[in-house]
């Protein structure tokens, strides 16, 4: 394992689907919880690009970034327009929430 920097709670994997119910691809969203890159401050939320590998709490993304889970993840599906709302800072609850209104 790489020098792991950044720790995250909260998480889920978002599985990315197409309009045919079909999965495109899976993405992490989380809170940080610790980050020695510099690039988040505590508490702040992330979504990732997609994910190449999961391997227990070990989550690595296609742009290289390595993330450490703690807690118990949960999953959420949502479509490349809720995708983007994610990583405008929706949470998947927000988003889950906003399909209702419309």
């Amino acid at each position: 394992m790489n020098n792991i920097q950044t720790i995250l709670r909260d998480w889920y994997i978002v599985k990315i689907l197409d309009e045919k119910q079909s999965l495109i691809g899976q993405v992490l969203w989380a809170f940080v919880v610790e980050d020695n890159t510099g690039r988040f401050n505590i508490g702040d939320y992330l979504c990732t690009s997609l994910i190449v590998k999961i391997n227990n709490n070990l989550i690595i993304t296609a742009s290289g970034s390595e993330y450490i889970v703690e807690g118990i993840g949960k999953e959420f599906e949502a479509d490349i327009a809720e995708l983007e709302q994610l990583r405008r800072g929706h949470s998947p609850f927000q988003v889950s929430r906003l399909r209702k209104v419309h």
